[in-house]
């Protein structure tokens, strides 16, 4: 087998990793907002004696999905650098779907740190804020407990997204070395 076979074949296997998993990002933020709305539902609807507020467990279920989500982006974005780093820059005859589209010029253009938020991430959040504006009770532990939990599962979560979406260059990209049977 020569090299330009060996590329080819690595070409699809990344390529169909990164289909699988941005299929199962699209089931994961589906799934996300049917729990998350059905948990606030649930809890809502008062059946349950829980001495917590009702906003501040689906805001952290929903941060916890968040960051599942954006560890997957991560990984979709940067074996896309992968491809278009030591695959796509290598003459081969193949499509350069990341050189010339998913990461022209530096910038994913996938999914977007700002869309990410504002479509998907802020659900956490403004569950978190209903909570501290409507139900969080000083006097209760749990409740502040579960808040500070809260607040910091939206900190992370937003780094990680700056850091799996947003910015120049993905996170695990620049630890990789080139192909091995790419022309030096």
């Amino acid at each position: 087998m020569n090299s330009s076979d060996y590329n080819l074949e690595y070409f699809r296997f990344i390529r169909d990793e990164i289909t699988k998993r941005i299929q199962t990002h699209y089931r994961m933020v589906f799934a996300k907002i049917i729990i998350v709305g059905a948990l606030l539902a649930f809890l809502l609807k008062g059946t349950c004696n829980i001495p917590v507020s009702p906003y501040v467990i689906p805001s952290i279920f929903a941060l916890l999905m968040d960051v599942i989500i954006l560890e997957n982006l991560g990984w979709i974005r940067s074996a896309g650098a992968y491809v278009k780093k030591n695959i796509e820059d290598i003459d081969l005859p193949i499509i350069k779907w990341e050189h010339d589209f998913a990461q022209t010029g530096g910038e994913w253009a996938c999914f977007g740190p700002l869309g990410y938020i504002l479509g998907v991430w802020i659900i956490g959040p403004v569950l978190g804020l209903a909570n501290l504006c409507f139900t969080l009770d000083p006097q209760n532990k749990v409740d502040l407990f579960l808040f500070v939990i809260d607040c910091y599962m939206v900190a992370y979560s937003l780094w990680l997204v700056m850091k799996n979406i947003g910015g120049k260059n993905p996170p695990m990209i620049s630890n990789t070395r080139q192909s091995p049977i790419s022309p030096k």
